[in-house]
C-alpha cells in the first residue's frame, strides 16, 4: 500500500487515496474520524504542534494577585481553540522568551517554525495562533503568504527557524 494524497475540509471529512496491488482506493473518514492529523501531499504524515509555554507571565502579573500564570491562562485558551481543528497542542515550561511573554511556537517535521510573542492571555489572541498554526499546517513549507495571516499574529513574531538539515521543503 502506498499513500497517493488526502484532502481535507479541516472539520467535516478527510478522503485519502492509497494504492493497492488491486489499484486505486479511496478512504473516507468522517468528523469522527479526529482532524489532528494533517496528511499532504508527496506522502508525508506532518502536525503542526502549537507549544505553549505555560510558564509566561506578563510585565503585569502578580503573584498575590494571580494564583495562575500569564502562559497557564493562555494554554487552557488555546487547547480550548484547537480542539476538533487540525493542529496539536501542547505545553512547556519556558521559551526563553520571558521579556515578550506570553509565547508560543508553531512547529511540524520537516517545515519552518516559528516563535511569537507578547499575547495576552485571551479568546481573541488564542483563536488567532490557532487560526495561523492551521494555515502553517496547510502549507508545504510551513511558510504562510502575509496577507493571508490572520490579523491578530500580525506584529508577535519573534523569529523563524528553519527545518532541521534533510528537509528539503524550504
Amino acid at each position: 500500500m502506498h499513500f497517493q494524497w488526502c484532502a481535507s475540509n479541516l472539520n467535516k471529512w478527510l478522503i485519502c487515496l492509497f494504492t493497492f496491488p488491486i489499484g486505486l482506493i479511496p478512504l473516507v473518514f468522517g468528523a469522527g474520524f479526529g482532524f489532528n492529523t494533517v496528511l499532504h501531499w508527496k506522502g508525508l504524515l506532518m502536525t503542526t504542534f502549537i507549544t505553549i509555554c505555560d510558564t509566561c507571565k506578563r510585565e503585569d502579573w502578580d503573584e498575590t494577585k494571580n494564583d495562575r500564570t500569564h502562559g497557564e491562562e493562555l494554554a487552557e485558551l488555546v487547547e480550548a481553540q484547537a480542539q476538533r481543528r487540525s493542529v496539536e497542542t501542547r505545553r512547556v515550561s519556558c521559551l526563553m522568551g520571558c521579556t515578550h511573554g506570553c509565547n508560543i511556537a508553531i512547529q511540524a517535521e520537516g517545515k519552518l517554525s516559528y516563535t511569537l510573542g507578547r499575547f495576552e492571555p485571551n479568546p481573541e489572541d488564542a483563536e488567532a495562533i490557532v487560526d495561523y498554526a492551521e494555515l502553517h499546517a496547510q502549507s508545504d513549507s510551513g511558510q504562510v503568504p502575509f496577507k493571508q495571516w490572520p490579523q491578530g499574529v500580525k506584529g508577535h513574531f519573534v523569529t523563524r527557524i528553519p527545518p532541521l538539515p534533510g528537509g528539503d521543503k524550504v
